[in-house]
C-alpha cells in the first residue's frame, strides 16, 4: 500500500512538474544531518532531529492550536502566499477554507527526507486539484528561494501578499524563515531602486553604444578561432581581497595558462606589474579611475559596446568588440553584414560572463582566483583597486554565510546572485572543469577547492601563447571592410526612428481620444475588445519595424512590464479593465517617446 501511495504521487509529478520530480528521484538531501522518523502513522506524525535540536512535526496536545496559529499570520484580504513547510499537507485544507481569497500559495520545503517520507504515506495529489495555484520551493538554498520568491513578487506588486510559517520548522531550522523573508524585502526594496535608475542607465548605456561606434577594433570572433586551438587552461582574475596572496605566481605561468584579468583586477594586477594576455571590460557606468594612470598599450582589451564611452578613445592597445546578448543596438547595425559571432551572454559580473565565454569556447579546465563573492574586514576589493574603502556591512542586502573552511564571513545578495550563476553555468557545461583557487571566500557548487600551486602543478608550456594576438592581427578583420553595409544600416535606424515615432504619436491620440468621462463610464465588453483590438493593431505596426522589435522593445520590456504592473486590474468591472489597459498602454508610449527621442538625438554622434 505505501509503495502504491508513493507511486501514485511520484507518476503525478512525472506529469505535471518535472522539477519536482528530478529532486524527489535524484537529488540528495540539502541538509543530510535531520533524521525524520515516523512517530504515529494514524495521524500521520514524525519526530525531526538534527544535531542541535528534536521535536514533534505536530503538537501532540494542541495540533488544532497550532494550525490556528499558523493562520492568524495570514490575513482575510491575502492573495498570495509564502508558507515555511509544507509539513505533511494537512494545514493546506484549513487555509483554503478560511482564507477564500488566496489564488497563489508557494509553500517551501526544505527538508527533502520529510517530503519524501509523507509522500510514502499520504496521497498528495488532491491538494494539488483544488481551486488554487500551488507551487513548491523543494530542497532549495536560502539565496535560490529567495531568487524565486523575488520572481514571484516582481510579478505581482499590487497583490497582497502574506507570509506564514509552521513554528515547529522553527525548532529545526533556526532564523531560516526570517532571513528568507529579510532578504525577500531587500531584494524588492533593490528591484525598486533598480526600476527608478533603470531609466538612467538605459540612457547611459544607449549614450555609449551610439558613441563607441565611432571606434576601429577588431571582431572578437576572430580572436575566439584562436582561442579555440589553445590547449591550456584559462586564468580568470578577480579582485577579491584574497588576490594578493597568490597573485605573485602568475609572472611564472604566462606561458603556460592564458590569463584573463576582469573588472577591477584590471587595475590591481597593473598596480602590481603583472600583464595578462586579456582584459575584459564591460561595464557602462564611469570606470572609476580603473583605466587611469596604468598601461593601456601593452594588454589588449576585450569589450562590449556598451562600455562607458571615456575608455575605447584612451585605450592604446589592440581592442576586441565582442557582441552580448544584451547588446540590442550593436546587434542592430551589424546585422547583414556577414559578421558571425557567438552571443555572449551577459551576467552579474564581468567573471561570470569570463567563465560563461570560455566554456563555450571549449575549454576543459578553468581556474578562478580573487572570485571571494565576499568580503574580508570590511573590504570588497584586493589592495591595489581604485575604490579600496571600506564598506557598509550593517546595511540591507548584507547576509551572514559559512566560506569554502566554514567559517563565518559576511557577503551580499549581489555576491549570493553571481554565485547562482557561476553554479547555473557550471551546471549547463560539465565537460568544463572549473577550480577555486580562490583560497577562501563563499563556496561555489560544481567548482573543485584547491590552491593555485596545487591547480597549476601539471601545466606545460603552450608555444602559441607567445603570439596568439599577432596571429589575429594578421587576419585583418575589422570595423572597416563593414563600412558600406553599417552605413545601410544606419539610413534605415534614421527612417525606422522616424516611422516608429509616427505610429506611437497616433497610438498616443487614440489613447487621449478613448479616455474621456463618457468612454469609460459607459463602458461594455464591446467596447473593451473594440479598444483591446485597437491596442493590438498598434502592437501589430509596430513589430513590423525593426528598430522596435530588436532594440527598443527589449530594451523597454523590464520598465514596461513593471508599470504596466503598477496598473494592473484583477477584477470584472469592464470600465476598470479598460482604464487599466489605458493606463499602461500610454505608460508604455511614454517611455517608447522618450526612447526613440533619445535614439534620434544621438544619432549625431555617428559618423556615417
Amino acid at each position: 500500500m505505501t509503495n502504491n501511495i508513493y507511486n501514485s504521487n511520484i507518476l503525478f509529478f512525472k506529469e505535471h512538474s518535472v522539477i519536482l520530480y528530478n529532486t524527489i528521484t535524484t537529488e540528495t538531501p540539502l541538509y543530510p544531518d535531520i533524521d525524520v522518523k515516523i512517530f504515529n502513522a494514524k495521524e500521520l506524525n514524525f519526530i525531526i532531529s538534527n544535531n542541535e535540536s528534536k521535536c514533534y512535526l505536530n503538537s501532540l496536545d494542541h495540533k488544532d492550536n497550532q494550525a490556528n496559529r499558523m493562520l492568524e499570520q495570514i490575513s482575510e484580504d491575502a492573495e498570495i502566499l509564502i508558507l515555511f513547510g509544507f509539513e505533511t499537507g494537512s494545514s493546506l485544507e484549513k487555509i483554503f477554507m478560511n482564507r477564500p481569497k488566496l489564488g497563489h500559495i508557494i509553500i517551501i520545503e526544505p527538508c527533502l527526507q520529510l517530503f519524501k517520507e509523507v509522500l510514502t504515506k499520504r496521497d498528495i495529489t488532491g491538494i494539488f486539484k483544488a481551486n488554487k495555484s500551488i507551487s513548491i520551493i523543494l530542497n532549495q538554498t536560502t539565496e535560490e528561494v529567495v531568487r524565486l520568491i523575488s520572481y514571484i513578487f516582481q510579478n505581482n506588486r499590487k497583490k497582497k501578499i502574506a507570509f506564514a510559517e509552521h513554528i515547529t520548522y522553527r525548532t529545526i531550522f533556526g532564523n531560516m524563515f526570517e532571513q528568507i523573508k529579510e532578504l525577500t524585502r531587500d531584494n524588492f526594496i533593490s528591484e525598486s531602486v533598480n526600476l527608478l535608475t533603470a531609466y538612467h542607465t538605459l540612457h547611459l548605456y544607449s549614450c555609449n553604444f551610439m558613441k563607441n561606434q565611432k571606434h576601429d577594433f577588431i571582431f572578437a570572433e576572430v580572436l575566439f578561432q584562436e582561442l579555440k586551438k589553445l590547449k591550456c587552461p584559462v586564468i580568470i582574475v578577480s579582485a577579491g581581497p584574497s588576490l594578493v596572496d597568490n597573485m605573485h605566481m602568475l609572472h611564472e605561468l604566462k606561458d603556460k595558462a592564458f590569463i584573463v584579468a576582469v573588472g577591477t583586477a584590471i587595475r590591481v594586477l597593473d598596480v602590481h606589474g603583472i600583464k595578462p594576455h586579456l582584459r575584459i571590460a564591460i561595464d557602462g557606468f564611469p570606470s572609476e579611475c580603473i583605466f587611469e594612470g596604468i598601461d593601456t598599450e601593452t594588454v589588449p582589451l576585450l569589450y562590449s559596446e556598451k562600455v562607458h564611452s571615456d575608455v575605447l578613445p584612451n585605450y592604446d592597445g589592440m581592442k576586441y568588440m565582442m557582441i552580448l546578448n544584451v547588446d540590442r543596438i550593436t546587434q542592430y547595425f551589424y546585422n547583414d553584414t556577414g559578421y558571425k559571432q557567438i552571443t555572449v551572454r551577459s551576467g552579474y559580473s564581468v567573471a561570470n560572463l569570463a567563465l560563461d565565454l570560455f566554456a563555450m569556447l571549449g575549454y576543459k579546465k578553468v581556474i578562478l582566483i580573487g572570485q571571494n563573492l565576499s568580503f574580508k574586514k570590511e573590504k570588497q576589493y584586493a589592495d591595489g583597486a581604485s575604490d579600496h574603502y571600506k564598506m557598509d556591512l550593517k546595511g540591507p542586502g548584507i547576509v551572514k554565510a559559512r566560506n569554502i573552511n566554514n567559517e563565518e564571513i559576511l557577503t551580499s545578495l549581489q555576491f549570493l546572485s553571481m554565485r547562482n550563476l557561476f553554479e547555473k553555468i557550471i551546471q549547463q557545461f560539465p565537460e568544463t572543469t572549473v577550480i577555486n583557487a580562490t583560497e577562501g571566500g563563499l563556496p561555489i557548487k560544481g567548482t573543485i577547492n584547491m590552491t593555485l600551486e596545487q591547480a597549476v602543478a601539471d601545466l606545460e608550456v603552450e608555444p602559441m601563447l607567445t603570439n596568439i594576438h599577432e596571429v589575429v592581427l594578421s587576419k585583418n578583420v575589422g570595423r572597416s571592410g563593414m563600412l558600406p553595409k553599417i552605413r545601410e544600416n544606419y539610413k534605415k535606424f534614421v527612417d525606422e526612428i522616424e516611422s516608429l515615432l509616427l505610429i506611437n504619436n497616433r497610438r498616443v491620440d487614440y489613447l487621449k481620444k478613448y479616455s474621456g468621462y463618457e468612454n469609460i463610464s459607459n463602458a461594455n465588453s464591446k467596447k473593451l475588445s473594440e479598444f483591446e483590438s485597437k491596442v493590438k493593431e498598434f502592437y501589430g505596426e509596430f513589430n513590423k519595424i525593426d528598430v522596435y522589435k530588436y532594440v527598443i522593445y527589449p530594451s523597454l520590456e523590464h520598465i514596461v512590464t513593471s508599470l504596466k504592473d503598477t496598473y494592473a486590474y484583477y477584477g470584472e468591472e469592464t470600465n476598470m479593465k479598460i482604464q487599466s489597459i489605458y493606463k499602461g498602454v500610454l505608460a508604455e508610449a511614454t517611455e517608447v517617446q522618450r526612447f526613440a527621442l533619445l535614439l534620434k538625438e544621438l544619432r549625431g554622434e555617428l559618423d556615417y
